[in-house]
């Protein structure tokens, strides 16, 4: 499953991935993309994108190695506003 989400206030990423985590338990995989969505020249601009893996064919599907794991990579100089 792709999660699109979109942040027009400056919050820490990583609040955001554990909180969308939070939100999605299930079965499967995630990939997960965090976009500004504020005003702006940044508009649109990829913040972060992680990926969890709930169960084995999550973990086979997003390429991480077994069920529960989960990656977080902020862009590098990527901001909103």
């Amino acid at each position: 499953m792709d999660i699109e989400v979109t942040i027009d206030v400056r919050r820490r990423l990583r609040d955001v991935f554990d909180q969308v985590l939070a939100d999605n338990p299930g079965e499967g995989g995630y990939f997960i993309t965090m976009k500004c969505g504020a005003d702006g020249p940044n508009h649109g601009q990829a913040l972060a994108f992680g990926r969890m893996a709930e169960d084995a064919a999550g973990a086979s599907a997003t390429g991480l190695l077994s069920e529960g794991m989960y990656r977080f990579d902020p862009v590098r100089g990527a901001s909103c506003p």
